[in-house]
């Protein structure tokens, strides 16, 4: 399964539109918390982790996302459009955090 929910196929119902605008939504108010506490946690475990700060990022929002259709939203996602991806796979991680990219 591809690592960059840009893939996910947009066209079905009204709930599959409605799913990923609740995904939209819920992801961007998150993504405020999330972009502070995880600069903070790289900048604690750069040391360890040894990958760029965005890639860092990317890989936290993936799992964000994945965690949203998995959890919450799990009705309007039967099949994740992301994979979960490991603490020691992170340095495969291509997906980056884009502000435009739900929206093209």
């Amino acid at each position: 399964m591809k690592n960059d929910f840009r893939s996910y196929d947009r066209q079905g119902t009204g709930n599959d539109a409605a799913a990923g605008l609740l995904l939209v939504l819920i992801r961007g108010v998150l993504l405020w918390a999330l972009v502070p506490i995880g600069f903070v946690c790289w900048v604690l475990t750069v040391a360890l982790v040894r990958v760029p700060l965005p890639q860092f990022l990317g890989w936290l929002d993936n799992n964000l996302v994945f965690l949203l259709q998995r959890g919450p939203l799990r009705v309007g996602f039967p099949e994740p459009s992301v994979s979960w991806v490991y603490v020691r796979d992170i340095a495969t991680v291509q997906h980056r955090i884009r502000w435009s990219q739900d929206f093209a």
